[in-house]
């Protein structure tokens, strides 16, 4: 009997401790109702728009759209490197963390392995990723579409059944019970935006000690699906006390120490805030 070959798929995540539940939760749940992906690995193209079919007729809360790459929050990229094994499936990797983008707010890359030569793995592997990115993490105690290996003979997660009606069930829909309780579960939740949050933003404190009392701040973010909302903390200049946009100024009415707050605002939703305070001679 020819040893079965397994296609790893690494999560670019610490270790995790199991939970009491079967599936593992491990990232932050988006803010919005629907996410943003495109698709710049041709030879996935059609694994792509399947995972985006299957996970929205799951009906889980949350759902994919496909976008051009300039309109996507998430994007699927070939990586580096060859596959081990005669599928070139080995150390198929999603090159992101879990969930909702970390503390920059910057797009998700996931990246594929170009040298990958099975149809079966492709689908699983577009399908797999993308529960990375609604947050959910690896589970291998159970047959799982998060599992963290996959079988060629399969196509399947460690511990599913390699055949019967069962097999042909989740090779239609790849999605177990686990995984879709790991995502009603996630996005039942409110989401939370995250105070004193990265990203910076830059000030331009020189420019308050000239006399003129005048200062510009930045948003330190590469993200341009964001938007900026901000409080100078200086109710005396009236509607100058408050702007929108990355780049911003204003003009203090008078000397004294300001809290300046930045609000990240992502598709109608605040996702985070981060005051600083200034000081004005």
């Amino acid at each position: 009997m020819r040893p079965t070959v397994v296609v790893m798929l690494l999560l670019a995540a610490l270790a995790f401790a199991p939970e009491a539940s079967a599936y593992k939760r491990i990232g932050e749940r988006w803010p919005q109702g629907t996410i943003t992906v495109a698709n710049e690995a041709p030879r996935y193209s059609t694994s792509v728009r399947r995972a985006v079919k299957l996970w929205n007729r799951a009906k889980l809360g949350v759902r994919f759209r496909l976008t051009p790459s300039s309109q996507a929050r998430v994007i699927f990229r070939y990586g580096r490197g060859n596959g081990g094994g005669r599928t070139g499936c080995e150390g198929l990797a999603g090159g992101t963390g879990a969930g909702y983008p970390g503390i920059d707010f910057s797009m998700m890359p996931v990246f594929l392995l170009r040298t990958c030569a099975s149809r079966r793995l492709r689908d699983f592997t577009a399908m797999h990723e993308l529960g990375h990115v609604l947050g959910l993490g690896h589970e291998n105690r159970r047959c799982a579409l998060m599992n963290a290996r996959a079988s060629v003979r399969s196509g399947l997660g460690v511990r599913c059944p390699a055949r019967g009606r069962t097999a042909r069930r989740l090779r239609r829909t790849f999605l177990t019970a686990d995984d879709k309780r790991g995502v009603r579960g996630l996005y039942r939740r409110s989401f939370v935006p995250r105070v004193s949050a990265r990203p910076l933003f830059n000030t331009s404190v020189t420019s308050f000690g000239n006399g003129t009392g005048h200062g510009s701040f930045g948003a330190v973010l590469p993200n341009a699906a964001l938007s900026f909302a901000w409080d100078f903390g200086d109710p005396a200049s009236g509607p100058g006390n408050s702007a929108a946009g990355r780049s911003v100024e204003h003009r203090y009415s008078a000397p004294g120490t300001y809290t300046v707050v930045m609000s990240v605002i992502d598709d109608g939703v605040l996702v985070a805030t981060r005051p600083e305070t200034v000081v004005v001679q």
